[in-house]
């Protein structure tokens, strides 16, 4: 599964850098033929792979990598890399 779409909101599933910034270009292409459009302020990467630390990758400015430890909300729940095992729990106690 390379994607997931729900309503307005699309997520790309990538396994690395290279194939986030190919999946980018393939989207933009769609774009470009279709007249559809990003709005990039909404544009976020997650890396979730825990060995591999956000400010190690560059996307080349492409892709809005989130830092670590800052979550970002996806349908109603916050994800993140390296937030602590407790963070979702803490806010549904909140």
């Amino acid at each position: 599964m390379t994607s997931i779409f729900f309503a307005d909101d699309s997520t790309l599933l990538s396994k690395d850098l290279p194939a986030a910034v190919e999946q980018l270009g393939i989207v933009e292409e769609f774009c470009a033929v279709s007249g559809a459009r990003l709005n990039q302020t909404k544009c976020q990467t997650l890396v979730l792979n825990g060995h591999l630390d956000p400010a190690d990758t560059d996307g080349g400015g492409l892709l809005n990598i989130v830092p670590s430890g800052q979550p970002v909300k996806y349908l109603g729940l916050m994800f993140g890399h390296r937030l602590p095992s407790d963070y979702q729990l803490n806010l549904v106690n909140e």
